[in-house]
C-alpha cells in the first residue's frame, strides 16, 4: 500500500549529483537554504540555472546560519537582488543544530530530553524553523 503525503521534505547535499538530480526531478518546488557568505551567493545562478534545467519551481531561498552582528548589510543586498525569491523567514546560527546532529535527535526532543526550558530565547531556533514551515506552506497553498 502506497502512503499518501502533502509535503515531503528532502534535506540534500550541497551538490547535484545523479542521485541529488534524479530526487529533485521528483519534487514539484525546491526551497534553497543559504549562508551569507560570498561563494555561496555567488553560487545561486548556477543552483538556479540547474533548478530550472530540471523544469522544477524554485519555491524560494532562506537565509540559514545568520549572525545579525555580521550579515546584516549583507542581507539587505540579498534581499534587493533577490526580491519575491528570497524567503522572509531567517534561521539564525545555533550550535544546538550541531549538538542535537551528534545526539541523533531533532532539535525540540533534543531540547525536551536536556530539560531547556521553553521560553522564547532558549527555543529561538526550534521557533525559527516552525516559521519556515508556516512560511513554506503559504507559498505552496
Amino acid at each position: 500500500m502506497q502512503a499518501e503525503y502533502d509535503y515531503i521534505l528532502f534535506d540534500l547535499p550541497p551538490t547535484f549529483s545523479d542521485e541529488v538530480r534524479g530526487i529533485l526531478k521528483q519534487c514539484d518546488a525546491v526551497y534553497v537554504p543559504i549562508i551569507l557568505g560570498e561563494f555561496e551567493i555567488s553560487g545561486l545562478k548556477n543552483v538556479s540555472d540547474e533548478i530550472n534545467s530540471l523544469g522544477i519551481r524554485l519555491g524560494g531561498i532562506f537565509v540559514t546560519m545568520f549572525q545579525a552582528k555580521t550579515d546584516n548589510a549583507l542581507m539587505r543586498d540579498v534581499r534587493s537582488a533577490l526580491q519575491e525569491r528570497m524567503m522572509e523567514t531567517v534561521i539564525p546560527y545555533s550550535q544546538t543544530v550541531r549538538q542535537s546532529q551528534k545526539s541523533g535527535l531533532p532539535l525540540e526532543p533534543y531540547f525536551l530530553m536536556r530539560g531547556t526550558p521553553k521560553t522564547p530565547r532558549t527555543w529561538k531556533i526550534v521557533h525559527a524553523y516552525e516559521d519556515l514551515t508556516r512560511e513554506i506552506l503559504r507559498r505552496e497553498c
